[in-house]
């Protein structure tokens, strides 16, 4: 087999492990900050059921954590706080929604986190 083929049949096989993987392997789910320290432990976010791809609940302005997408664990319908610990990127995206104005983490493309007013 040639090596243009091997390695075109290899991405094939690993985008279907990434597709599989968001659909049945690690899915999401929006979670609310429910006010407990520290902010990064998944204990401190309670689930919240989404208005078609936004939180259920009001995530405008610029002052305080509201709701984060991530992972839950493997079961068929979200569980009452997320996968813990939680993943790398929704750490990073919590401590740098704490030291920001921005309404959503990341800025670009789909958030992952949404900030509110007090």
């Amino acid at each position: 087999m040639p090596k243009t083929l091997q390695r075109v049949s290899i991405i094939k096989v690993f985008d279907s492990f990434l597709i599989y993987k968001s659909i049945y392997i690690m899915p999401r789910a929006w979670y609310v900050y429910n006010g407990q320290t520290p902010v990064t432990a998944a204990g401190s976010w309670s689930y919240i059921p989404p208005i078609g791809d936004f939180p259920g609940i009001e995530c405008i302005g610029p002052t305080t954590l509201c709701a984060i997408s991530c992972y839950y664990p493997f079961a068929e319908a979200p569980q009452p706080n997320p996968l813990s610990p939680l993943s790398s990127n929704i750490r990073a995206y919590i401590n740098l929604a704490q030291s920001t104005s921005a309404n959503a983490i990341p800025q670009t493309g789909k958030p992952y986190l949404y900030k509110k007013s007090n």
